[in-house]
């Protein structure tokens, strides 16, 4: 007799607002702390595990797309650029692009599409969302400051208080 442990995942698709970014760091020059590299965080604030394989990332421009990954319901995870993966590694899980969209400083466009190209989340941030004068010179991410409320919502967000 032989014994094989495993875990199934009923992985299902994304609807809009299952996924949601919570993090964006579009000026990380002066570094405080951080890679010196822009990314953003999304988080899976649904109960629906999803395969983000070929789900689009953009900044106004075309979307680069996602490789595979598994987003377990709960999950944070840190998209970059694939040139700069080992340096976002200590501060949690990550998944590269080849070519990580520029953002611009002062605001911008972002869009996460499923892999069929419907639109699971879109925003459009301002460096006045930093609340921080300081802050929003560069070297502070944006974060989302209560992922159960509206998070397109200008009041929901703020300057990271903390440098990690």
């Amino acid at each position: 007799l032989q014994e094989k442990t495993f875990t199934f995942y009923n992985i299902q698709p994304a609807a809009p607002g299952d996924i949601i970014i919570t993090e964006i760091f579009a000026d990380p020059t002066p570094t405080q702390g951080l890679p010196e590299a822009e990314f953003v965080e999304l988080y899976n604030r649904s109960n629906k595990v999803i395969q983000l394989q070929n789900f689009g990332f953009s900044a106004g421009g075309t979307p680069q797309r996602l490789p595979a990954h598994l987003l377990l319901p709960g999950d944070y995870i840190i998209i970059c650029d694939d040139g700069v993966l080992t340096d976002f590694q200590p501060f949690g899980k990550v998944i590269p692009v080849g070519s990580f969209p520029a953002m611009t400083n002062s605001g911008d466009d972002l869009t996460l599409t499923d892999a069929d190209g419907q639109v699971i989340f879109s925003i459009t941030y301002t460096d006045d969302w930093y609340q921080n004068t300081e802050k929003a010179q560069g070297g502070w991410t944006l974060e989302l400051i209560e992922v159960t409320k509206n998070p397109i919502c200008e009041g929901n967000w703020r300057a990271s208080i903390h440098p990690d």
